[in-house]
């Protein structure tokens, strides 16, 4: 993930490579599918999901729905660094909400997901 701050200019500065900008921790590219009913599987795809060593073994990582409290955490069937296969809980209220992956305590980006009903 590039971490250059908040909103659409530090994009701009962070995407032409200019100060401050770093790439660090784990990034969600997509959910395949973006919605899913409970007992539905998904797939992340993205980058680092495994933490900068790339170990997955090691890596202490979560994949939670929602982001702001309460957070659900989503059962993973399969973790690797590129791709994690989650199954959605019964628990997971129906509407529109977000996904994010915590690795050895850094977060990924929020990706949009609907859990539908």
């Amino acid at each position: 993930m590039r971490v250059c701050g908040d909103g659409w200019l530090a994009a701009m500065v962070c995407a032409a490579g200019l100060a401050g900008c770093y790439d660090t921790g784990p990034h969600l590219d997509n959910a395949v599918p973006a919605s899913a009913h409970a007992n539905d599987t998904v797939v992340l795809n993205g980058n680092n999901l495994c933490g900068d060593s790339g170990a997955c073994a090691g890596a202490a990582g979560a994949v939670d729905l929602g982001i702001n409290p309460p957070f659900v955490r989503m059962p993973v069937t399969s973790y690797g660094d590129n791709t994690i296969t989650i199954v959605v809980p019964a628990v997971a209220m129906p509407g529109k909400t977000k996904l994010t992956v915590t690795v050895n305590d850094m977060s990924s980006n929020a990706i949009a997901f609907e859990v539908l009903q």
